[in-house]
């Protein structure tokens, strides 16, 4: 908490890591200050609802009507030390989540509920949270019964009937298939149910040995044959998180799962051969978009795809002995120079939700896309690439960003909204949406934190952090 001195971290916070002393505390405390102004709005327009609407102060719900901002902002909660603010949640948590009749997302409830619950659970040691976390689930296990093991989208909690999108033919997104495991594993291993973590290697087996596009994923994938239908293929939306599963999986097995990993290093592969390229004039890297069953690519680049440098970075210091190593170090380090410069170049400070490549100006904006959804991908990969690097520039990039999110997205008298175009210069003609995702709560400013906190602080060698910034320990005797 804010009331520690810089010489000793909070005791509750720290793994056998020793204190480094290269935290920021001045910097820790800012966003730290910011955070609860915008959880503020949360508590006072919005409790027990899903999401806060900030600007006309009024909470509403969502497809998952289970304070879904709340279960996902539990850890941000206790690693900033805001203790009280932690057990008032954790008593709604206690009292009224319920969960009844709901319609919701297999994947959006695992990155955020589930996950979200199991990790505050780890931090707080506080039952109820693996209570609520595994009632959950086994709600949603039956989404999973399907001859690859890729779970259909949606289910319905009071009965576990579950489904695809009508005119999907049961398709369902890629990512959305692959990026459960460590969520639904840490679980099995905290409850010592099996069948979840039998379940988990299912659907890596059928990812492994499904047919890919020339090496790559699309974004629609049948989960009844396991094979692509639709969509494009990118590292952007509906793809993204597959590919930063395969590494985060061969981290959480402690590198015992060599076929994750070699089946994430022939991907990076593919991905450089067809799909990483350079902008005019600057020189700028950039991962383009293809079109299904086309050869036709194009500059689309989805600010999801800032995801990548973290993965690289990480995936390249773990695997020290891969001779592509220092090769996905430097895709790193220019990647994240991409996504800063997306942010940098906006009159505003921020950046757009895609950008588009080409034109011969490095990349422009169209107006359809100008939004900005507070999103944390970028701080995201400016936290791990400060960890692995200790290069100041990062801290200071992300610094920079955290002050154009608090000169334009912050609303009086409390709260953060996201906002319509990011290519104004003045904060008085910010247009807001008047919505508060709930990932601003858990992964923006928690990352935006720990990328002044001290390496000991949540340490990346003894944790993985799922598509959600929820942390799960490495070590498997971590809970005993």
């Amino acid at each position: 908490s804010s009331s520690s001195s810089s010489s000793s971290p909070p005791s509750d916070m720290v793994g056998s890591h020793p204190w480094v002393g290269n935290e920021d505390r001045d910097k820790m405390e800012a966003v730290r200050k910011e955070f609860l102004h915008a959880w503020k709005a949360y508590e006072d327009y919005a409790w027990g609802k899903d999401v806060v609407k900030p600007v006309s102060r009024t909470g509403h719900d969502e497809q998952y009507r289970m304070g879904i901002t709340l279960l996902d902002s539990l850890d941000t909660l206790w690693i900033m030390g805001y203790k009280q603010e932690f057990k008032r949640a954790t008593e709604w948590v206690r009292h009224s989540c319920v969960l009844s009749n709901q319609e919701v997302s297999v994947f959006e409830t695992t990155i955020r509920a589930l996950a979200g619950l199991l990790a505050a659970y780890h931090l707080s040691k506080e039952p109820v949270l693996l209570e609520k976390a595994t009632e959950l689930a086994l709600k949603m296990e039956p989404a999973f019964n399907t001859p690859t093991g890729f779970p259909k989208s949606t289910v319905r909690l009071s009965d576990g009937h579950a489904w695809c999108p009508s005119w999907s033919s049961n398709s369902a997104s890629f990512s959305e298939v692959t990026s459960l495991y460590m969520e639904w594993d840490y679980l099995a291993r905290l409850t010592k149910n099996k069948r979840l973590t039998e379940r988990m290697d299912k659907i890596i087996d059928t990812m492994i040995t499904m047919p890919k596009i020339e090496g790559l994923y699309a974004q629609w994938v049948s989960v009844d044959t396991g094979r692509f239908t639709s969509g494009d293929i990118t590292l952007g939306s509906r793809v993204d998180s597959a590919y930063e599963y395969l590494e985060k999986i061969w981290r959480w097995s402690r590198g015992s799962r060599e076929d994750v990993l070699k089946e994430y290093l022939a991907r990076i592969d593919d991905v450089e051969t067809h799909l990483i390229r350079k902008s005019k004039p600057s020189g700028l890297t950039y991962i383009q978009q293809c079109q299904f069953g086309k050869r036709s690519c194009h500059g689309q680049f989805d600010h999801l795809v800032c995801f990548a440098p973290a993965m690289l970075a990480l995936g390249a210091r773990d695997a020290k002995n891969n001779p592509k190593s220092k090769r996905h170090m430097e895709l790193a380090e220019e990647l994240t120079k991409t996504c800063y410069e997306a942010y940098d170049r906006m009159p505003s400070g921020l950046a757009p939700e895609i950008i588009k490549f080409g034109r011969g100006i490095d990349f422009y904006v169209e107006s359809a896309d100008t939004h900005n959804l507070l999103r944390p991908e970028t701080v995201e990969s400016l936290f791990v690439m400060w960890r692995v690097t200790h290069d100041q520039k990062y801290r200071d990039w992300g610094w920079k960003i955290f002050q154009a999110f608090k000169k334009y997205t912050r609303v009086e008298p409390k709260g953060y909204s996201s906002i319509n175009n990011v290519k104004v210069n003045d904060p008085s003609l910010v247009s807001w949406r008047d919505h508060t995702e709930s990932f601003f709560f858990a992964e923006t400013m928690k990352y935006l934190y720990l990328l002044f906190a001290d390496d000991s602080v949540m340490h990346i060698d003894e944790y993985v952090f799922n598509t959600e910034a929820h942390a799960f320990p490495i070590n498997p005797r971590a809970d005993e």
